[in-house]
C-alpha cells in the first residue's frame, strides 16, 4: 500500500514537472516571438504566426511527439526567418550604396559643370580687366564686347543647362511617385490572394482605435490546412487560399476589410457589435467554405474545405496585442469543441 502511494505521488510529481516545463516551453516560445528582431513587416508576421501555430499544437495536444516535432519546426522556422532576414539587410545594404553612388555623380556632375562655368567666367573677367588697361577707346570696346558675349555665352549655357536638369529633375520624381504609389499599394497587399495584408489589417484597426470606432474583428483559420498541401501539393494549397479569399471578401462590405493574415488564416475588419457578428458568423462560414473544385495539372480536383472562425468585439483600452489574443483564444476553444475534445 505505502509503495502504491508512493508510485502515484512520483507519477504525480512526474506529471507536475512535464507540466511546468511545457508551460516554460510555451513561455520562451512567446518571448522568442516578442522580442524577434524585426527585419521585414510581411516576415516578421509569417514567422510569429509560425510561433503561434506551434503554441497552440502544444497546447490541443501536450505530449512527447508534439513537443519533439515543435522542437524541429522550431529550429525551421528560425533558420528560415534568419536566412531571409539576412537577404532583406543584404538588398537594404545594396540600395543604400545605390543611393549614395547616384548622390556621389551627381556632386561629381554639378562640380564639372560649375568648373567649366568657372573657367568662362574667369577668361571673361581677364578679357575685362586687359579693357581696363587699355588706352585706346576702340580696344577697349572690343574687350568689353568679347568680355561681355562670354559671360552671356555662359549664363545662356548654364540657363539652358538648369532647364534640362529642371526637366531631367521632374520627369525623375514623377517616376518616383509612381514607384512609391506602386510600393505602397503592394505593401499593403498578399500577393498570393490579392487580399489586404497584415500590415493593412494593423494600420485599419490602430485607425479604428484612434478614432473610437466601434469595430469587431472576425479571424478565420482553415482546418486541416496541412493535409492538402500533404496529398494534393502546394500549388492545389494556394488556389484553396486564393478562392477561399475571393469567396470571404465576397461576404462583406466594401469598407469592410478582409485580409490574408498570414499562412491559412484570414482576418475580417468591421464595424459591428459581437452579437451582430456572431449572429452572421454561420452563414458566412458556410459560404465561404465547402468544395472547392479546379483543375490541377489536367484533372478535376475537388477539395473540401472547413474553416474555424474566432470573434472578438474591441474593448476601449484595450491593445491590438490583446484584442487579437481573444479572437485567438475564442477561435481555438471552438476547435477543441469540433474536435470533441
Amino acid at each position: 500500500m505505502i509503495s502504491l502511494k508512493k508510485t502515484l505521488d512520483e507519477l504525480e510529481q512526474a506529471d507536475l514537472r512535464f507540466r511546468t516545463c511545457l508551460h516554460c516551453y510555451v513561455a520562451a516560445l512567446q518571448s522568442i516571438d516578442r522580442h524577434a528582431v524585426p527585419s521585414r513587416e510581411d516576415l516578421l508576421g509569417e514567422y510569429r504566426d509560425v510561433l503561434r501555430r506551434l503554441r497552440r499544437r502544444l497546447l490541443e495536444q501536450p505530449d512527447i511527439e508534439t513537443i519533439q516535432q515543435s522542437a524541429i519546426s522550431l529550429d525551421a522556422a528560425l533558420e528560415d526567418y534568419c536566412r531571409k532576414s539576412a537577404a532583406v539587410w543584404r538588398d537594404r545594404e545594396a540600395e543604400i550604396k545605390k543611393i549614395l553612388a547616384l548622390v556621389a555623380e551627381a556632386a561629381d556632375t554639378l562640380g564639372t559643370r560649375a568648373e567649366a562655368c568657372s573657367a568662362d567666367l574667369r577668361n571673361a573677367a581677364r578679357q575685362l580687366e586687359e579693357a581696363a588697361r587699355l588706352d585706346d577707346l576702340p580696344a577697349i570696346r572690343r574687350k568689353l564686347a568679347d568680355g561681355i558675349r562670354q559671360i552671356k555665352r555662359c549664363a545662356e549655357e548654364m540657363q539652358r543647362e538648369h532647364q534640362a536638369s529642371a526637366a531631367q529633375l521632374r520627369q525623375e520624381l514623377k517616376a518616383f511617385r509612381e514607384r512609391l504609389a506602386q510600393a505602397e499599394v503592394l505593401a499593403v497587399t498578399d500577393p498570393l490572394t490579392g487580399l489586404a495584408n497584415r500590415r493593412a489589417a494593423e494600420k485599419r484597426i490602430e485607425e479604428n482605435i484612434r478614432v473610437g470606432q466601434r469595430f469587431c474583428l472576425v479571424l478565420f483559420d482553415l482546418d486541416d490546412f496541412k493535409s492538402i498541401n500533404d496529398h494534393y501539393g502546394h500549388q492545389a494549397g494556394d488556389l484553396v487560399l486564393k478562392f477561399f479569399g475571393q469567396r470571404l471578401a465576397e461576404q462583406f462590405r466594401p469598407e469592410d476589410l478582409v485580409c490574408r493574415w498570414g499562412g491559412d488564416e484570414f482576418l475580417v475588419v468591421f464595424s459591428s457589435t459581437q452579437e451582430d457578428a456572431q449572429a452572421r458568423l454561420q452563414g458566412v462560414q458556410a459560404r465561404a467554405a465547402g468544395c472547392y473544385a479546379f483543375k490541377l495539372a489536367g484533372r478535376e480536383v475537388v477539395i473540401q474545405v472547413r474553416a474555424t472562425a474566432g470573434i472578438a468585439e474591441h474593448i476601449p483600452g484595450e491593445s491590438i496585442e490583446e484584442l487579437f489574443a481573444r479572437a485567438d483564444a475564442f477561435l481555438y476553444e471552438r476547435k477543441v469543441a469540433r474536435n470533441g475534445r
